[in-house]
């Protein structure tokens, strides 16, 4: 391995079927990356990431009152909202 580095991770959520949506969650370097995995044909696309915009801004309020929550983690969605 040497020198290599790992910056950056991409995930998905396993979705089966009759799911309508799935979220995979990870930490990593400090940051929560969120995947949201969605059914395209039972889901609009601005309606999916309404919802994970949603799921982040709660997290994210979650964190900042959290008692002694001395570092704030960053939330990054990792892959946005991906259609199956």
């Amino acid at each position: 391995m040497g020198e290599a580095q790992l910056t950056e991770i991409d995930f998905l959520a396993p979705i089966r079927r009759g799911t309508l949506v799935a979220l995979g969650v990870v930490t990593y370097l400090d940051q929560l990356h969120i995947c949201m995995h969605y059914d395209a044909q039972r889901m609009a696309r601005m309606a999916a990431e309404d919802l994970l915009c949603r799921i982040t801004s709660g997290l994210e309020r979650l964190l900042s009152v959290a008692p002694g929550n001395a570092t704030q983690q960053k939330i990054r969605p990792a892959n946005g909202a991906v259609p199956i």
